[in-house]
C-alpha cells in the first residue's frame, strides 16, 4: 500500500488537489506560488506523520521551492477523490518576513 506521501504525490501529479483555506492564506501572506509547492513535492522529506485512528491521514513535509528555499508543508488526505494539501509554513524569514 502506498504511503501517505506517495498518495499525495500521485494525486497532485494528477491535478487532483486543492489547497485548504488556511493554506491559501499562508501561501499568499508569504508570496509562495503553487508551482513552488508542487515543484518540491517529489523530493519532500517526511518530518512528521499523523495517522491517528479516526483522523484523516496527514503529513508534515520539508521540501524546497524552485529557488532552493525550504518550505514546511502540511498535507492531509480527505476521504474523497481529492486531497486537501498544501498549507505552507516557511522556514526562512526571507520569504515571509517572519518565522512561523
Amino acid at each position: 500500500m502506498p504511503t501517505i506521501l506517495e498518495q499525495i504525490q500521485a494525486l497532485v501529479a494528477a491535478g487532483r488537489w486543492d489547497p485548504s483555506e488556511h493554506g491559501r492564506i499562508r501561501r499568499d501572506q508569504r508570496g509562495i506560488q503553487n508551482p513552488d509547492l508542487v515543484h518540491g513535492l517529489a523530493e519532500a522529506i517526511v518530518v512528521e506523520l499523523y495517522n491517528d485512528p479516526g483522523e484523516r491521514p496527514a503529513v508534515l513535509l520539508l521540501q524546497y521551492d524552485r529557488s532552493g528555499i525550504p518550505l514546511h508543508v502540511f498535507g492531509d488526505l480527505m476521504l474523497t477523490p481529492a486531497t486537501r494539501w498544501l498549507s505552507p509554513h516557511t522556514a526562512p524569514a526571507s520569504i515571509s518576513g517572519s518565522l512561523t
